[in-house]
């Protein structure tokens, strides 16, 4: 059984998964909130069931609600292990489960999000409670705690009583296949694309700041925002900001796009230039499948994925002008951007994709 917060975060980030332990043999569902997303899931052979997480809230009330129906589909459904996925979900599965009998957890620390911060004061005060976080979900031998990159696995972990109860599984897999590598298009005009959830945190602002800084200079952009405003967290930009944003600059916000694929395609150079707390961002990995080169932020998830001056570059979060500075660097050569392009795309088929990252999930599941 997945527990998630969304049928779309789902799809896009456990479905591969889902759908290999269906083929497998396991019978799988997913308690999420249903919005467009649960005819995919059941074509599958997936069952879906309507369950709605307090996201953004800290009313006692709306997290007992949570923590109450999540019990209730537990207990209807029986299942062996449960599988959730982020702090919040983590925690109130955890919480489901109390008296419930032998179930296996598998909790998935798929970055910290908003319990992650770029301020050294505040990470100081965050960590404690992170480290009892980490040794409260694992606890048990029959529970599992995984997480994406080296940076939280060296802050969890060192509050574990017993380190064997955690993995570090690198992302949420991608299938090469579906992001075939194409050739980017030739044209002057060069395409800058941010392909994420328009919350602040993923850098929206300092995007659009950045591509102008850029137009200033003289260069020939374009920048592509792609995804929709998240109304369960308290940081998103609304479509009405979203526009004021971009009014009278040279990127346009597209909105919710399912061609993912096809924009990457259309698109020169990849940038996330987040510090939201990231596990392995899919778009980078999407972005390397496809052969296009990244510039994004020197946090935890993007730096375990790009290698500087490699794959791309790394700047500062929350840093306009050094992000226009590697930006332009990538926009005034064309042979380092196929360089580098090459270079992710055999990175991330080789240590990110599917055939590594779905296996050790499925070990997990069978070691229990």
């Amino acid at each position: 059984m997945f527990v998630v917060s969304e049928d779309w975060a789902f799809v896009s980030h456990r479905f591969d998964l889902a759908r290999r332990a269906v083929l497998e043999g396991w019978t799988v569902i997913v308690a999420c909130r249903q919005e467009a997303s649960v005819e995919q899931i059941e074509a599958a052979g997936i069952g879906c069931r309507d369950w709605n997480m307090s996201r953004g809230s800290l009313n006692p009330f709306r997290i007992f609600r949570s923590v109450w129906t999540l019990r209730k589909e537990i207990e209807e459904f029986e299942p062996t292990q449960i599988h959730a996925v982020s702090i919040v979900t983590v925690a109130i599965a955890r919480v489901a489960l109390i008296g419930l009998g032998n179930i296996s957890l598998v909790s998935t620390v798929a970055g910290l999000g908003r319990f992650s911060s770029t301020n050294a004061v505040l990470q100081s005060l965050l960590k404690p409670g992170l480290k009892i976080f980490g040794r409260w979900v694992s606890s048990g031998t029959k529970n599992w705690l995984v997480v994406q990159n080296s940076d939280d696995l060296t802050l969890l972990a060192s509050g574990l009583n017993s380190a064997h109860r955690i993995r570090l599984i690198p992302g949420s897999g991608i299938n090469p296949a579906e992001f075939p590598p194409t050739r980017a298009a030739t044209e002057e005009q060069v395409v800058i694309t941010l392909m994420a959830r328009m919350i602040r945190d993923k850098g929206i602002v300092e995007f659009v700041q950045a591509v102008e800084i850029l137009a200033a200079w003289g260069l020939n952009v374009r920048g592509l925002l792609v995804g929709r405003p998240d109304k369960g967290n308290p940081r998103s930009l609304s479509s009405e900001e979203l526009a004021v944003l971009t009014a009278g600059t040279l990127v346009e916000w597209l909105g919710h796009r399912d061609d993912s694929y096809q924009i990457i395609a259309d698109t020169d150079i990849v940038c996330l230039p987040t510090y939201y707390g990231e596990g392995i961002p899919r778009i980078l990995l999407e972005a390397g499948c496809v052969g296009r080169p990244i510039v994004s932020c020197r946090v935890p998830g993007p730096k375990d994925l790009v290698r500087e001056g490699i794959d791309g570059f790394l700047v500062e979060p929350q840093n306009a002008d050094e992000l226009a500075d590697a930006l332009a660097k990538l926009v005034t050569d064309r042979s380092l951007r196929r360089k580098m392009s090459e270079s992710l795309h055999d990175r991330v088929v080789r240590d990110f994709s599917n055939t590594k990252i779905l296996a050790s999930y499925l070990d997990l599941y069978r070691s229990y």
